[in-house]
């Protein structure tokens, strides 16, 4: 965790208030704050400089939002700046698909001088009404703490209050900061150490207790498996995970939402449990588990296949951030203790360890298998393929469709970051969201590539990011799936229907009306099999820089987990039961 402060920070005993806030970030590790400037936050911007940050301005206020997500599920933690009222309402979307996935965003919204507030001015971006409390009223539904900045005496400990809450509830915040605040001088004594990121410690005696039940549990247990969920990367807790997977060597699934948690190259990894959307051997083994320890659940429709999980709650253990579930039994504790304490007394000897011998190939329904000509790139072989291109610290980002259902067969190499939004599910996220990652991952380790599977059709709302990756000069690889429109609506409903249609757009031509030059990006068409694995081996697909491919698919292709997903949802969306339908998959899977 970084908490140095940039040496040209003056450690006087006061500091602008916005410097405050900008090194507070800075000791949090962020140095790239994305966002829009508007008349409201001009003075603030001034201050990202000198205080050792760096400026990603953004096409929009919603890709800023985006691309603050992805830079956070890189670096632990992401910050943007909008103006009031039009600016944060365009952001409010990418904000609540953070506090959805809990992901720790920190917002800052530029708002008008106290006097004005205080007067009630009809000024301009207000709703005419005076009321300027009515956005800020908004975001507290989607962010765990809030700040108005208006106040010199008590702005640094607000600032620590709230970014404390940020990074240990893992969810976004928001600070209002008047234009008039800016500039003024606050006390900078507490710049001098960081803000305390501990975690409240669990009762010590009840932690105890647990674990030694939970102990119990386990090595009585005939056939106990861990299932690992979203919840455990963003509450940075994979090392003590894995800890606990390496002491323990009981066999492992993820989620789709925990996909990327767990290195899946390790002998105990078994793949990715879904319910009925998980391959069929995988699915008997798991639900076969006398005993299963779920790790950081988040039971959401698609990550559970429409609710089709089917272990008994009294054979389960969740571990949460603010409880333990064991059975019907319920412990306020966090997780992370008993976790720790789990992999520090668990011996692999005394445990009943069932080897999983059974297939890891999907079988398609019949009803669901599309033939295609020999050599068409199908959502089938592209996700099976990917296996073996991917690269030990990849950074993968799958789009909201085809492409985050896809990855569910991909097998990852070690260490591969997955970064997909499934429980909000807002077309559009990915691509801001890969540029924010590339500018992490910049900031980290250049040598990590970052690469994105993104739909045609979101790629439409959200195409402006590809001019600011080329701003900032970053070095990614795109896969554009076009397939002429939203596959996932079809299959839900209106297979042939208008409305699921797009418009025709020159993709591979999309980086070179952005600015491109033949140094800073490449582009590629590609329809085939043989083109895409030529690509993947040549000298020139693994330069620095944009490498942007369009890939022509099939219009109805899609993987069978979507198309099982969106059935059910097309009939979930006239009222019959999402879990009856799902339930008629389970034995062809």
């Amino acid at each position: 965790m970084l908490v140095d402060v940039p040496t040209a920070l003056p450690m006087g005993r006061t500091v602008p208030l916005v410097e405050y806030l900008f090194t507070r970030l800075y000791q949090l590790g962020i140095r790239g704050i994305h966002g829009v400037p508007g008349d409201y936050n001009l003075v603030s911007l001034d201050y990202v400089e000198k205080t050792g940050l760096n400026w990603i301005g953004d096409a929009n206020e919603l890709n800023a939002g985006y691309a603050a997500d992805g830079y956070a599920r890189v670096k632990g933690i992401g910050a943007f700046m909008t103006v009031f009222g039009v600016g944060e309402l365009s952001a409010i979307n990418a904000v609540a698909g953070s506090y959805a996935e809990y992901v720790p965003v920190v917002h800052i919204v530029g708002t008008p001088s106290t006097p004005a507030q205080q007067r009630g001015m009809v000024l301009h971006h207000t709703l005419g009404d005076g009321d300027y409390h009515v956005f800020a009223d908004m975001y507290k539904r989607v962010t765990v703490a809030q700040s108005n900045l208006d106040n010199v005496q008590t702005a640094p400990a607000e600032i620590d209050r709230v970014l404390r809450e940020c990074w240990l509830k893992s969810r976004p915040v928001y600070f209002q900061l008047p234009t008039d605040m800016v500039t003024q001088d606050v006390g900078a004594s507490a710049l001098g150490r960081p803000i305390d990121l501990s975690y409240p410690s669990n009762d010590p005696e009840v932690e105890e207790y647990v674990t030694k039940e939970i102990m119990t549990a386990i090595e009585s247990a005939k056939q106990p498996v861990i299932l690992v969920d979203g919840c455990i990367a963003r509450h940075r807790l994979i090392p003590e995970v894995l800890a606990l997977i390496h002491a323990s060597k009981l066999p492992t699934f993820v989620s789709p939402m925990g996909k990327g948690c767990v290195d899946e190259t390790i002998s105990s990894f078994i793949g990715v449990y879904a319910g009925a959307g998980s391959v069929q051997s995988m699915k008997r083994f798991f639900e076969n588990s006398d005993l299963v320890l779920s790790l950081g659940a988040i039971k959401s429709d698609i990550n559970t296949t429409g609710f089709t999980y089917r272990n008994s709650q009294l054979k389960t253990i969740e571990f949460h951030s603010d409880f333990i579930l064991k059975g019907y039994a319920r412990f306020d504790l966090h997780m992370r203790g008993v976790i720790s304490r789990l992999a520090s007394k668990l011996d692999s000897s005394n445990l009943s360890i069932i080897p999983f011998t059974g297939s890891k190939i999907r079988q398609f329904p019949d009803h669901l298998r599309t033939t295609y000509a020999e050599g068409v790139i199908t959502h089938d072989y592209l996700w099976n393929k990917l296996s073996s291109w991917l690269k030990p610290n990849d950074i993968l980002l799958t789009e909201t469709g085809t492409a985050y259902l896809g990855v569910w067969d991909t097998v990852f190499p070690s260490y591969v970051t997955l970064i997909s939004q499934i429980l909000w599910s807002s077309i559009g996220y990915a691509l801001p969201a890969a540029q924010g990652a590339a500018v992490a991952a910049s900031e980290i380790d250049k040598t990590r590539r970052v690469i994105l599977f993104e739909g045609d059709g979101s790629f439409q709302l959200t195409a402006q990011s590809i001019s600011t990756m080329l701003r900032n000069e970053l070095n990614i690889t795109i896969f554009l799936l076009n397939n002429q429109g939203y596959t996932i609506e079809r299959w839900i409903h209106g297979m042939e229907a208008r409305y699921n249609d797009i418009p025709t757009w020159k993709y591979s031509h999309v980086p070179e009306v952005f600015g491109a030059t033949s140094k800073s990006a490449r582009a590629w068409i590609i329809e085939t099999r043989e083109e895409l694995e030529v690509l993947w081996e040549s000298k020139e697909f693994a330069a620095e820089g944009m490498k942007f491919v369009e890939m022509r698919m099939p219009k109805e292709d899609a993987p069978v987990i979507l198309k099982m997903v969106c059935e059910s949802a097309a009939k979930a969306n006239v009222g019959q039961s999402k879990v009856e339908e799902m339930e008629h998959y389970t034995t062809a899977l």
